[in-house]
Formats: structure tokens, sequence, C-alpha cells
């Protein structure tokens, strides 16, 4: 025993370290954004030894601890929000992202100067943490990007007709002109950019998308916390998601407006559920319609989804992969969504999820999967085999330490 423990101090003391920078503390895991650090950084702690910066948007975040050790050290710093608001306003007049200047504090920036030369990498997750890798010089830095914000924001100002308050389009519009300059100093800047799908590339110059610090690590999903149940003759549809989320509300909305109503013509005993954090405001929007069921934060999924026979996921704004359609497929609950929702998922329609763009495809086939019990089971049991082969975390991330301990050898070996 005594020679385990020194072997284990010995490979702790030397391991090479990492500090991690996240706006927003990573725990709990609620949010696929979240969610995603969260994986990666346990795929990295496998070889290097990890500690967190962390900015904190609220003083509930301030008390939150991680569930397990995962990051040797936490140091976090407390951004209040009227500070936030009052230098996003001021970023109207300037030239900078105006999410970047809400997440922005000048303790954050000095913290990571003073502890930056002590770690071999610093890794920082989306770019409202990556700005800060603009303003320090480092051997090796890692931008895990996710998505290209540009093409999003500049998605989100195309759709006016779907946003709450029509103004938003200007704000967006700007923002995803600001985001792309971003996008095209921080890319080159950092030795690793990752991406969640090729897809995500799509829209970036062409010199940039073909830099050879992009990398592409796909989502996972974490098949023991969604185990298979098969397909159910249930009376529920669900939909799985945080509805702080603007996509999730929209998504939601859309389908209780252009489908739901219809399919409850043919099948009226019909229950929508709506399963993830939901706001006061969201709640009262959605507990207006007939047959809708919210349950809040639950702490499982698992108990919520056993009387559907079908999962929905509409998408508007599809430049990533929808973690959710992993999840549904994990459960073997037969998905329906559009072409937006499988990018970055090699799925096939009619095989392992059924694609529908217009209303009435939508109708069409969630009626059919609630008729015909041999075509749930077979996407069920097509749709757990698929994410099984191909969707793991651990297949998803099987590169992230090899490519990280790349660069580190270049520069310390």
């Amino acid at each position: 025993m005594h020679i385990a423990r020194t072997q284990s101090y010995l490979k702790n003391k030397f391991m090479k370290k990492i500090l991690v920078l996240t706006v927003g503390f990573p725990f709990p895991t609620y949010r696929g954004d979240k969610l995603r650090i969260v994986k990666i950084c346990e795929e990295l702690s496998k070889e290097y030894a990890l500690d967190l910066l962390c900015l904190c948007m609220n003083k509930k975040e301030l008390n939150y601890n991680q569930p397990y050790l995962l990051f040797k050290t936490v140091n976090k710093v407390y951004l209040p929000k009227y500070k936030s608001l009052f230098q996003a306003f001021l970023s109207l007049f300037s030239k900078k992202p105006i999410h970047h200047s809400y997440y922005f504090s000048k303790v954050f920036l000095r913290k990571l100067t003073e502890k930056k030369d002590d770690y071999d990498m610093i890794l920082a997750h989306l770019p409202r943490a990556g700005q800060y890798l603009l303003d320090i010089r480092h051997n090796c830095t890692f931008l895990e990007m996710t998505d290209t914000f540009s093409v999003s924001y500049e998605n989100f100002s195309k759709k006016e007709s779907f946003l709450p308050l029509k103004f938003l389009k200007f704000i967006y519009k700007l923002e995803a002109k600001r985001e792309k300059t971003f996008e095209s100093l921080i890319i080159p800047k950092v030795n690793i950019c990752s991406f969640i799908s090729q897809e995500t590339l799509k829209y970036l110059p062409q010199e940039l998308k073909n830099s050879s610090n992009i990398k592409i690590y796909p989502n996972g999903v974490d098949l023991q916390k969604f185990p298979y149940i098969g397909s159910t003759d249930g009376q529920t549809i669900v939909y799985i998601g945080n509805m702080n989320s603007t996509q999730n509300i929209l998504a939601c909305k859309y389908f209780l407006d252009k489908i739901f109503p219809e399919i409850l013509k043919e099948i009226p005993r019909l229950k929508f559920k709506i399963i993830g954090v939901t706001p006061s405001h969201v709640f009262r929007l959605f507990e207006k319609y007939k047959n809708v069921e919210l349950t809040g934060k639950v702490q499982e999924i698992f108990p919520h989804v056993k009387d559907a026979f079908c999962a929905v996921c509409p998408t508007f704004f599809g430049n990533s992969m929808q973690n959710k359609i992993l999840e549904y497929m994990a459960l073997g609950i037969p998905v329906v969504t559009n072409y937006s929702g499988i990018l970055g998922i090699n799925v096939q329609g009619g095989l392992e999820i059924l694609i529908a763009e217009s209303p009435m495809e939508w109708q069409f086939h969630i009626t059919e999967l609630y008729n015909n019990e041999a075509l749930r089971d077979e996407l069920s049991k097509n749709a757990r085999e698929y994410v099984e082969k191909h969707a793991s975390w651990n297949q998803a991330l099987r590169d992230l330490n090899n490519d990280v301990n790349k660069i580190l050898n270049l520069y310390f070996d």
C-alpha cells in the first residue's frame, strides 16, 4: 500500500498541469454546455492535473461545490450583475462583442495573469472565457469553442418574428458581425480550437476552417445515466431541455402552435411533457396550452420518460449537435426531428430516427408512431445500437488527450 501511495504521489507530482477557465460554475451539469466541458475535463484528468478558475455570475454559484474531485483547486471570482449590464451597455458603442463585455472581469484577468505561468496549458471554455486568451501570453492555449457563435447570432437575427422583442434583431445582427471578427482573431492564436461537428465550420473563412489547430470533438451520451427503456405504448410526447434557452423555448412554442393542436384533433388524450429547468415566465407561457405538463428541474430524466412513445426536437438554428437527440436515442425513445436537428449525427432517417420539415410531416410521423408498435420497436433498437457503437463520451473524445499531448510535447520535451 505504501508503494501504491508513493506511485500515486509521484504521478500527481510530475503530471502536466492545465488551468481551465469557465464563465459559470460547471456544476451541476443541467445544461449541455456545462455537461460538455465537464466531460472534456474528465477525459483530460486521466493524464493531466486540472485546476479551475471560474467567473461566477451569481452568489449561488459561489456556494456550489464540485461533487467529486475533478479539479485539484477551484478559484472563483464574482461578477455582480449590475456591473455586467453596465459593461454590456457601454459595449454598444465599441467594437467588442456585447456578451464578451457582459462576462468581462478585471479581477478574473488579474488572477489569470498571476497564475498562467504555473501551468503547462490554459483551456478556455466558450468565447466568453476565450476572450481572456487575447489578453495574455502563453505557449499552450486551448479554446473549446463548441459552435461558430457568429453563425448562431446571424441565424437568430434572421428569425426576428420568433423573438419576444423585435429590437433583438438589431442586437443579434451586431453581435454576429463582432463575433466573426473575434473568431478571426482567436482561432489562429490558440494551439487547439475545438468544435462540436464539421458543420460548425461551414461559414468560417476558408483559411480558418482549414487550420491545422482546429479539432472536432463530437458530443457523446452517458449510457449509464440514460439506460435503455425501449418504446412504450404510453400517451406522452416528451421534450428534454433547459427552458432558459431561447432555442428550446422557440422549439416548444413552434410544436405547440403549429403541430400539437392538429394531432390532438385525432388523438385528444395525448400529453406533451417538457422536462427541464423552467423559469416562471416560461412556465406561465406554456401552462396556457392544452395537455401540456412542465416538470421543472428534475434529478433524473429516466422516471419522467417511462410513459413516452415519442420524443421531439424541432430545431431552427442548426449548426451544432443536439445533446437531447443522443439522450432520446440512448433511452430508446423514438425521435422525430428536422434536418437541422441531426447535424453532426450520422443517422439515417427512417432507420434510427424520423425526419420532418413541414407541420404536416410532423403530424404524420407522430401519429404513425403512436399507432405502429413495430415501427416504434425498430427505431428504438436501432437508435440505442447507434449510440452504443458511435456516441459514447469515450468515443467522442478519444483523440482529445493525444492532441493535447502533441502540443505539450512540442513545447516541453
